[in-house]
C-alpha cells in the first residue's frame, strides 16, 4: 500500500492547521521503516504505533494522548479518502508508552527546587518556580493578581479562578509580600553594567517588562520566563545537576507531587491537590517512587 500518510499529509494540514506536524511527519516515517501505509497498522497496542512513541518520546500519559489525538485524527482522515473503514488504535495504558526512565532523571528534588530559587534573585522569576511547585499552572501564574492573595497564621491564601491554593512555605510567602516592591528586573549590558527595566504598572503578580509591553501588564508566557532563567542561570542551575534540555515548569509541578507521594501523602489527596479528575490520572507517577 502506498505511504499514505505523505500523500494526504499538505492536504490534511490545510484542514487541521493545528495538528502537530512534528507526529504527522513521525507516523511517515514509521510507514517508511516499517514499509506499512497507516491504514495497515495494528490497531490495540500495535508495534507501530509503539514505534511512533518511541521516536516523539511523550513524558506523560497526557502526552501519549496528545499523540494518540493526532493519529486518530489523521487516520480518520485518511480512512474517509480511502473510503476504508478502520479502528481507533485502542491503548489500554496510556503509561506503558510513557519513558519513565528519562521522566525520572528529568525531575528535580525538594533540594534541587530550593537550590534553583535559591541562585535566582529577582522575586518575580523565582516566583514563577515557586508557584508551578505549589502546583499552579501557568495560566492561573499569569492571571493571579494582588487582590486575589490573603495572608493569615503565617499562610497565604491563593485564590484562582478554579481552585485556592494554601502556601506554608515561608519563603514563598516572603516572596509574595515583597513582590509589590520590585518594580523591575535588573540585567547586565554588554557593556557589563547593571541596570533595570521597569515593570509595567498593573494588579497581576507576574508583571510584564514595561519595553516592548503591548498589554494591560499581564505576561503573555510564563514559560518563556522560565526559559529565560534556565538561558540567565545556566551555569548554576548546571552545578546543581539541572537539565536544562527537558526541565520546564510542568516538570517542577510534577516534581513536588512526586515528592508528596514520596513523603506519604494518599495519591487521591496529590490527585485533588494538582487538579486531576481522579487519582488513577497519576497512578503511573507511583511506578517512579
Amino acid at each position: 500500500m502506498k505511504n499514505t500518510s505523505k500523500y494526504y499529509y499538505n492536504l490534511f494540514t490545510q484542514f487541521y492547521p493545528k495538528a502537530s506536524k512534528r507526529i504527522l511527519k513521525t507516523i511517515i516515517e514509521v510507514e517508511e521503516k516499517t514499509g506499512k501505509g497507516l491504514m495497515e497498522w495494528e490497531q490495540k497496542n500495535g508495534k507501530e504505533v509503539g514505534m511512533l512513541m518511541d521516536i516523539v518520546r511523550p513524558s506523560t500519559p497526557r502526552g501519549v494522548n496528545s499523540v494518540l489525538l493526532v493519529l486518530r485524527q489523521f487516520a480518520a482522515y485518511v480512512a474517509y479518502e480511502e473510503n476504508i473503514t478502520i479502528g481507533n488504535f485502542p491503548v489500554t495504558d496510556l503509561s506503558r508508552y510513557v519513558k519513565k526512565d528519562e521522566v525520572k532523571e528529568t525531575l528535580i528534588s525538594y533540594k534541587q527546587y530550593k537550590d534553583m530559587c535559591g541562585v535566582v534573585q529577582c522575586i518575580r522569576d523565582r516566583l514563577v518556580i515557586e508557584l508551578s511547585w505549589e502546583g499552579l499552572k501557568p495560566d492561573e501564574i499569569q492571571n493571579l493578581k494582588m487582590q486575589d492573595i490573603s495572608f493569615l497564621n503565617k499562610k497565604a491564601l491563593l485564590k484562582t479562578k478554579n481552585k485556592e491554593y494554601i502556601i506554608e512555605d515561608k519563603d514563598i510567602i516572603k516572596d509574595l509580600h515583597n513582590i509589590e516592591n520590585e518594580k523591575g528586573k535588573e540585567k547586565m549590558g554588554k557593556d557589563g553594567r547593571v541596570y533595570t527595566i521597569d515593570y509595567k504598572e498593573c494588579p497581576y503578580v507576574i508583571k510584564a517588562l514595561l519595553i516592548g509591553c503591548r498589554t494591560d501588564g499581564k505576561v503573555k508566557g510564563i514559560r518563556n520566563i522560565f526559559s529565560k532563567t534556565k538561558q540567565e542561570y545556566k551555569d548554576e542551575f548546571r552545578k546543581i545537576n539541572i537539565n536544562l534540555e527537558k526541565v520546564d515548569l510542568r516538570i517542577v509541578r510534577m516534581s513536588k507531587m512526586l515528592f508528596l507521594l514520596k513523603k506519604g501523602v494518599s495519591i487521591e489527596v496529590v490527585a485533588a491537590a494538582y487538579g486531576y479528575a481522579t487519582a488513577d490520572s497519576i497512578k503511573w507517577l507511583t511506578k517512579l517512587k
